[in-house]
């Protein structure tokens, strides 16, 4: 039995379908080549591309925008989120204490004008989110889903004003991509033909 060392790098590879050489893996036929060359001090590779403004890519740029609104976006969540548990806790109370539950003792005496704050905090928890600037498409879906749903008309906030809200988070959206393939789309360039053939 004898045994043959092949080294893959240096190995032509042939298509099986085919019949000719690969040159390119899978997944980079599109990317532009970079060409390299040697510093002479360190002997390290030195790309010949030109250095990005301010040493970051738009759709970095991008993404950078649409991360400071998350942490506003979070904050408005969590408040809606922490009202809202807040009445359902309020009711679970109260229910557990005019049933005579032992759970209920664990609570002060339950008060039902309590709810009424609880809920006016829930509503305008709710009104300050849909205000709040989206950070990203499931963030608008929300908005619109509780403008559909009718969240807000408890709240001084009219549905126009939630809607140019919507229109001007979809437009910040739509003006700031986080992917190349919008980044074209933008540009009114056309995507590269698939060179795989495969769709």
């Amino acid at each position: 039995m004898s045994c043959e060392i092949i080294q893959f790098s240096t190995a032509a590879r042939i298509s099986p379908k085919r019949g000719k050489a690969i040159v390119r893996a899978a997944g980079i036929s599109h990317m532009p080549p970079v060409e390299f060359e040697q510093d002479f001090d360190t002997g390290n590779p030195v790309s010949k591309r030109p250095a990005r403004d301010g040493g970051e890519s738009i759709t970095l740029r991008n993404k950078h925008l649409r991360d400071a609104r998350k942490d506003a976006w979070r904050k408005a969540d969590s408040i809606r989120s922490y009202w809202r548990a807040r009445l359902k806790l309020d009711a679970a109370i109260s229910c557990a204490q005019n049933h005579g539950a032992a759970e209920g003792d664990a609570h002060p005496p339950h008060n039902h004008d309590d709810r009424w704050t609880i809920l006016a905090n829930y509503r305008q928890a709710i009104a300050q989110q849909l205000l709040t600037p989206a950070p990203d498409t499931a963030a608008i879906a929300w908005k619109k889903a509780a403008l559909a749903g009718g969240q807000h008309e408890y709240t001084d906030i009219k549905t126009g004003r939630i809607e140019r809200t919507i229109a001007d988070d979809v437009a910040f959206l739509t003006s700031h991509p986080t992917r190349t393939k919008g980044l074209r789309k933008m540009a009114g360039e056309l995507d590269p033909p698939n060179e795989g053939g495969a769709a």
